[in-house]
């Protein structure tokens, strides 16, 4: 069971992912920033990714806010970003998400977050970024992966289940048949499954010979006692009222004479 529930956590787990991607090259003068939204939905977990490399010009800051802190970093308030790097040349990280909502990543060449570069060589910051979103599609496709997944579980679950219950009854109407406990043959068979079943099937008694359809024990008829054997062949009924002889007394013997001695000369 535990191998069933193992393989349909794999199942949901390898359902493909679709996403979008985003990219592009920037130049973010001085004193300013460039920023890309995306709107998510989700059912299940979603994920943002970005890569930001600056290839000409002093470091950046990178951030990635949802909707109201986006608000307070244009407004030049305190923020609290999802994601930061700070004055940074390259930055790569990921995001997981699980509710519906705007986020949006900022490439900032100002002193929002931290002082700027001192005495850069160049004032403007051209970078190369490129941003991935697990969006609505890619989150319902692995929430209906899984579902479809624990359905499978759950079915196999329940057949599993049924074929016991079918085996036990089996089981013990036979053994009651074939004379047999069929209360402890439940037990074992319940709790032992197929290999139980198949214990049984190879210890079972013999069933009794079927009578045919019919017939009926003449009247007074008793089964024999335990141990009784069968009459050997050719023996025949005593006629009624047959007394059986009493034993016959061995002849007695005449008491032997212990021997004489001849006589002497």
């Amino acid at each position: 069971m535990s191998l069933v529930i193992l393989l349909a956590l794999v199942t949901a787990l390898s359902a493909p992912v679709l996403a979008k991607d985003y990219s592009g090259t920037e130049t973010v003068a001085r004193d300013s920033y460039f920023s890309k939204s995306v709107s998510v939905k989700t059912t299940f977990l979603g994920a943002i990714e970005y890569t930001v490399t600056v290839t000409g010009g002093p470091h950046v800051d990178v951030y990635l806010f949802d909707q109201g802190n986006f608000d307070k970093f244009v407004a030049n308030q305190t923020f609290d970003p999802e994601l930061s790097d700070l004055d940074v040349a390259m930055a790569t990280e990921a995001y997981f998400y699980s509710s519906d909502g705007t986020y949006v990543l900022v490439i900032d060449n100002s002193n929002r977050g931290t002082p700027l570069p001192s005495n850069p060589s160049v004032p403007a910051a051209t970078v190369t970024w490129s941003l991935s979103t697990a969006l609505e599609e890619s989150t319902e496709e692995a929430a209906q992966w899984f579902g479809f997944a624990i359905g499978i579980c759950i079915a196999v679950i329940v057949l599993l289940v049924v074929i016991r219950i079918i085996l036990v009854v089996l089981v013990y109407k036979d053994a009651e048949k074939r004379g047999a406990s069929g209360a402890v043959w439940l037990v074992i068979v319940f709790f032992l499954g197929i290999i139980g079943f198949i214990i049984y099937l190879l210890v079972r008694p013999k069933a009794p010979v079927a009578q045919p359809p019919g017939y009926a024990p003449p009247p007074g008829y008793a089964p024999p006692p335990p141990g009784y054997q069968p009459p050997p062949p050719g023996y025949q009924q005593p006629p009624p009222g047959y007394q059986q002889p009493p034993p016959q007394q061995p002849p007695q013997q005449p008491p032997q004479q212990p021997p004489q001695a001849p006589p002497q000369q």
